[in-house]
């Protein structure tokens, strides 16, 4: 997991702190613009994403064999199972700078809170019914995946209610 997120970190941190600068120029009272330039980001960051996950998900086990050697090769297939978590926080780990702006840091704790408690009810059920290590990463990265798909909903959920209470409020 550490093996594909830390350069997904590196270039979403780079990302998140480029598209912060560019929506906090704009303000909370430009919502529309947000909205419009998050969609435009989300769609660019899949458009990148995609390729990205699929040769992940195709060259892992091999690139890890050759990079780490043979005993590698089981992290190379966990790297596999992993790819769609990795696309899906990729894609919306920048987005989430969209809270900070809109001064609803609550629900960003509330959001990361619920990641870490559905993670160990993951790691708990594991333990409790002895699921083979594959199986475990499958559940990990469909838990990740649909976390992070969520996160994404929620910040065009929450730029939408913000451009209907401006709208209300004008």
């Amino acid at each position: 997991m550490m093996a594909l997120s830390l350069p997904v970190g590196l270039i979403g941190g780079a990302m998140a702190k480029a598209y912060y600068a560019e929506i906090a120029s704009l303000g909370k009272n430009n919502i529309d613009k947000i909205a419009r330039l998050t969609f435009t980001i989300q769609k660019k960051l899949f458009v990148i994403g995609i390729p990205l996950a699929i040769l992940v998900y195709l060259l892992s086990e091999m690139a890890f064999v050759m990079a780490f050697g043979e005993a590698w090769a089981m992290a190379g297939m966990f790297a596999s199972m992993l790819a769609p978590f990795v696309l899906f926080q990729f894609t919306s780990s920048p987005l989430m700078e969209v809270i900070n702006i809109l001064g609803t840091q609550v629900v960003y704790l509330i959001l990361h809170s619920l990641r870490i408690i559905g993670l160990i009810a993951l790691y708990l059920y594991a333990y409790y019914f002895q699921l083979q290590e594959g199986n475990f990463v499958v559940v990990v990265s469909a838990y990740l995946s649909l976390f992070y798909l969520l996160a994404s909903v929620l910040v065009f959920s929450l730029l939408i209610v913000s451009k209907n209470k401006a709208g209300y409020l004008k």
